[in-house]
């Protein structure tokens, strides 16, 4: 496979994994609202960019984690807090 054909594979791959996982993450959101209280879940949802994060980057496409996924993903986790807490 020439390296344009890669590029192109690498590329529609990420897509479909961002597509399955923004629909499996909102349709877990809306079954633990189901399942457990509002304030848990709440708490518990500001945690899936760092599952994101871990499954994309480290297990999916078997790359290293950047520094600056990390801080995106730090800022997103830290924004929600704020956002709860006031």
């Amino acid at each position: 496979m020439t390296t344009l054909g890669v590029f192109v594979y690498t590329k529609i791959m990420r897509k479909k994994i961002a597509v399955i996982g923004l629909g499996l993450g909102i349709f877990l959101s809306s079954h633990a609202l189901k399942l457990i209280s509002l304030g848990i879940a709440a708490a518990m949802l500001p945690i899936s960019p760092v599952f994101m994060l871990l499954l994309d980057t480290r297990i999916v496409l078997k790359e290293k984690i950047r520094s600056i996924a990390i801080l995106g993903t730090g800022l997103a986790v830290t924004g929600t807090v704020l956002l709860v807490l006031h």
